[in-house]
Formats: C-alpha cells, sequence, structure tokens
C-alpha cells in the first residue's frame, strides 16, 4: 500500500518510524520487487502496511507485514520472505495527533 503524506505523518506520530525517502536509490530497487508501496526498515527488516477492517473503530487503519529480513548484522542487504503479520495496526487518519493545547 502507498501512503499519502498525511498516512506518512499519522504513522510517524504513533511509532516515530519514517519511510524510506522515495528518491533513495534503493526505494526503484524496492518497488521493483515488491510493488509500489511504502516501505519501513528497522532492526527486524523490511516492513509495509496493508489496510485492514476494524469493525469496533472508526477510520482507516493498516496492519505492519515484514516482507524482507536482513542477511547479515550489518543490516546492508536484505532477503524477502514470506510475508508475516506483526499483528501491529495502525490507525492512519489524522485524528488524535498532535492536538493537544497546553494550558
Amino acid at each position: 500500500m502507498k501512503l499519502t503524506n498525511d498516512q506518512v505523518g499519522a504513522i510517524e506520530r504513533q511509532t516515530g518510524a519514517i519511510p524510506i525517502p522515495e528518491d533513495n536509490e534503493a526505494n526503484e530497487a524496492l518497488t521493483n520487487v515488491f510493488g509500489e508501496h511504502t516501505f519501513y526498515a528497522d532492526q527486524n527488516g523490511l516492513h509495509v502496511l496493508e489496510p485492514v477492517n476494524i469493525e469496533e473503530q472508526d477510520g482507516d487503519h493498516a496492519e505492519v507485514i515484514q516482507i524482507a529480513e536482513w542477511t547479515n548484522d550489518d543490516k546492508d542487504e536484505l532477503q524477502p520472505i514470506e510475508p508475516q503479520r506483526t499483528g501491529a495496526v495502525l490507525g492512519l487518519d489524522d485524528a488524535g495527533g498532535d492536538t493537544e493545547e497546553a494550558g
């Protein structure tokens, strides 16, 4: 799933995670292998988000899916894996962001 700028902001506010920049040379290679996504890398490997429906909650949500893992301790090479659900579900809407007023 390719996230909008607003959705990227919502994910960053919830997790602190920043996606791999679209102008990063690795992004083109990742897109060729995995398709059009907003990619996130962490200590475990490469992740994307996929839409998920949560009936009890309003708004759009996505689940974090791991699609590749690091092949070495230097974390400079990824190996595709069978997509694995991480169980992490994040809100994609801006509601509930940093809008509290000091006071």
